[in-house]
């Protein structure tokens, strides 16, 4: 059985984006029209043409069909999922997700989104960074952005039906590993 909510995590160029945009057209099925694409990146940074390559990259591998939001906040990205009853694919929640402290409540609101589109059957794919698997920051930013990151993803997870990790280009689905404390494919805890 194909998950109703799943993950994609990994590292700066394993692969995630693409992966999560193959199965997310492979569960979605006959074209997956109509959808939405999330992207809470920035649609643009001055002067850097790294950045417009890789907006390029996603642009060329998505259908033209499918509606784009541009989202910078985690209540947006919640609001804008429970409104929506279409399949949506959230790339990524990092620069959302890692925008929030423990005090806030935009987390638990984001989560609460996702399990209601759980709930309903409305299929979403979400793609996240797994920062904590690189190189440390030595500075208290960088340290608060990589634990942000690493709490917004544990929450989301927390929720998903299925979790993969990317990693080289190749996936592992960690809601199937033994004592993995998600929901299998299946959709039961294990």
């Amino acid at each position: 059985m194909e998950p109703v909510v799943a993950m994609v995590i990994g590292g700066t160029r394993s692969g995630k984006s693409e992966i999560a945009e193959k199965l997310f057209m492979q569960w979605a099925g006959s074209g997956c029209n109509p959808a939405i694409y999330v992207a809470t990146g920035p649609a643009h940074i001055e002067g850097d043409e790294a950045w417009a390559e890789r907006l390029a990259a996603h642009r060329a591998r998505r259908p033209s069909t499918w509606k784009t939001l541009e989202i910078d906040t985690i209540d947006e990205l919640a609001r804008q999922l429970d409104i929506a009853d279409v399949p949506v694919l959230v790339d990524s929640l990092t620069l959302v997700g890692a925008s929030v402290d423990s005090r806030d409540h935009g987390l638990d609101s984001l989560v609460q989104a996702i399990e209601r589109r759980r709930r309903n059957s409305l299929l979403t794919v979400l793609v996240a960074d797994e920062v904590g698997l690189s190189v440390h920051p030595v500075f208290s930013a960088g340290i608060a952005f990589q634990d942000q990151a690493g709490i917004a993803n544990s929450s989301v997870a927390s929720v998903c039906d299925s979790v993969l990790l990317a990693v080289a280009g190749w996936v592992v689905e960690l809601s199937r590993l033994p004592g993995s404390p998600f929901r299998s494919s299946q959709g039961s805890r294990q």
